[in-house]
C-alpha cells in the first residue's frame, strides 16, 4: 500500500512506550492528514466486506511484534459489531460514509473475567474527516446507519488479535474473546 507508506514511516518514529495521551495526540495529527486526502491511498478493495463476520478488516501493516497495526475497516449498511474493547489504544479516522460509534460504560468491579455490566453511553457520529480516539479500556460498538459501505482507517498500539480483546453481551452480562478475520493487503 504505497500511498500509506509515509504514514507508516511517521508512525514508526513515535515512541510507543510514552504516555497513552501523548501517543493518541501524535497519532491523531498524522491520521487526520491521511483521512482528509484519501485519493492518495484509498483502493476500492477496501469496500470489501466479510459477510459472515459482518464487516471487512484489511491489515495494511503491523510491526513484527504485532505493535502499531494499521487496518482499514469496512462496514455495510446496518451491520453492527457487538460491544467490544481493544485492550490497546486506537485512533480511528473516518474516510467514506458514516459510522455510529457508541461508547459503553462498565459498572461492575471486573472481578469475574466472564461477567460485565455495561450500558450505552456517549454516541459519536463519524463522517469523512472525523477522528475517534480509544483508550486501552474503552468499550464501543460500531454500526453503519446509512446506505452504502463506510470505510475507516484504524491505527492500534498493538494488533487487537494479539491482545486480550473482549466482546460484551449487555443482555446476558457476559464477556468472551473477540477475534477478527482479516485480509492482508500487500
Amino acid at each position: 500500500m504505497d500511498g500509506l507508506h509515509p504514514l507508516i514511516q511517521f508512525l514508526r518514529q513515535i515512541n510507543l512506550k510514552q504516555d497513552e495521551e501523548n501517543i493518541l495526540n501524535q497519532v491523531s495529527l498524522l491520521v487526520k492528514k491521511f483521512i482528509t486526502q484519501p485519493d492518495s491511498w484509498f483502493d476500492d478493495r477496501f469496500y470489501q466486506v466479510d459477510e459472515e463476520q459482518g464487516f471487512g478488516s484489511h491489515l495494511v501493516y503491523e510491526n513484527p511484534d504485532h505493535t502499531l497495526a494499521v487496518i482499514v475497516t469496512s462496514w455495510p449498511m446496518g451491520r453492527e459489531t457487538p460491544p467490544h474493547d481493544h485492550d490497546t489504544w486506537a485512533v480511528i479516522g473516518c474516510v467514506k460514509g458514516v459510522e455510529k460509534n457508541t461508547l459503553w460504560d462498565r459498572h461492575d468491579d471486573k472481578s469475574d473475567p466472564n461477567y460485565a455490566e455495561i450500558s450505552p453511553g456517549i454516541v459519536h457520529i463519524c463522517t469523512p474527516g472525523d477522528l475517534i480516539t480509544m483508550r486501552k479500556n474503552d468499550i464501543h460498538s460500531v454500526i453503519n446507519p446509512e446506505s452504502g459501505v463506510s470505510v475507516s482507517l484504524h491505527i492500534y498500539g498493538k494488533h487487537f488479535n494479539h491482545t486480550n480483546r473482549h466482546q460484551f453481551d449487555p443482555i446476558k452480562n457476559t464477556v468472551k474473546p473477540f477475534i477478527v478475520r482479516q485480509e492482508v493487503v500487500a
